[in-house]
């Protein structure tokens, strides 16, 4: 990939999520508008009400204020997968722009169900999905259950992600490699899986004994962890990786990172940690892609180091 058109390719991350973002809280702005709550920007990427006034309201009017966006924006992720499933000749830059949609959305319901034990805050400013659990009444138990679902989706949505890459990119290589991994680093990867699967735990077990999430690593430690781990089972040799990281994972993290300083504009807003969120289920796919067979026999690699 020339490093113009890896270029041009961040650019479109950068404005595809920054779309989506946008659009999402154009729908919180809607749907409140809609249930007769006088909804406002409050920063770049939050939309609500002041926190005093959020008592004159219903909680059902404020929580589907909240809650419609996430909705909306998982669905708008698998929209993307089956439409671009179909389209196989649009322009491919028009494609790699909507892949983003996707590649935000369908991870996106693992995160709002991850961080559904997280304090409610029925104003607007805090998370959707703890708004809805607060209006309903959510048992501890349910959101536990709950909480450790979304990180399952979270970790599965890798292979949903590589499934829109290899529709998107037509011409990425599929060939995989049989390359063998390091001892040091499968121990190393299965340490850093335990860490993630600990702060699941943790987050899961503390919203079952009714107490806040207090460990304020356990959210990284998920999403660090699960990370870490991708890096060191990828096989970074092989055809279909080196399509997946250069194609897709770098411009990715160069358009994510673009965005961070959007994130220090009134007070903070969600640009400034986008790529922490969003990246993790890209590295997934690379370590995924990294491991398929190839489809032409010849063309197999020998055993070596990845």
């Amino acid at each position: 990939m020339a490093v113009a058109d890896g270029g041009l390719r961040a650019a479109l991350v950068a404005l595809s999520v920054a779309s989506v973002l946008f659009l999402h809280e154009c729908i919180h702005l809607a749907i409140g508008r809609l249930a007769g709550i006088p909804a406002a920007f409050t920063g770049l990427t939050s939309v609500g009400i002041p926190r005093a006034d959020a008592s004159l309201y219903a909680g059902w009017r404020l929580a589907l204020m909240n809650g419609t966006a996430p909705l909306v924006t998982v669905l708008a992720g698998f929209v993307v997968l089956h439409l671009l499933a179909r389209w196989q000749n649009g322009p491919e830059r028009l494609r790699f722009f909507l892949s983003w949609w996707a590649i935000f959305g369908i991870p996106y319901l693992g995160l709002q169900l991850m961080i559904i034990v997280l304090p409610v805050d029925f104003s607007g400013n805090g998370v959707d999905s703890a708004a809805v659990a607060g209006y309903l009444n959510a048992q501890p138990w349910v959101l536990a259950v709950l909480s450790f679902a979304g990180f399952l989706w979270y970790v599965r949505a890798g292979r949903l992600v590589l499934h829109m890459i290899e529709i998107a990119d037509r011409d990425a290589p599929k060939i995989g490699t049989d390359a063998r991994i390091a001892a040091w680093r499968h121990v190393a990867a299965w340490g850093l899986l335990v860490i993630a699967f600990a702060g699941a735990m943790r987050f899961a077990l503390e919203a079952f004994a009714s107490r806040l999430p207090g460990g304020s690593l356990d959210l990284p430690a998920m999403l660090f962890g699960w990370s870490g781990a991708c890096v060191l089972w990828t096989r970074w040799r092989s055809f279909a990786a080196r399509g997946v990281w250069s194609g897709w994972l770098i411009p990715g993290a160069i358009g994510l990172l673009a965005l961070v300083p959007l994130g220090f504009i009134g007070g903070g807003n969600d640009f400034a940690q986008l790529w922490l969120l969003e990246l993790p289920p890209v590295f997934a796919a690379t370590m995924l892609a990294s491991d398929q067979r190839g489809i032409v026999a010849f063309t197999r690699p020998r055993r070596g180091r990845a």
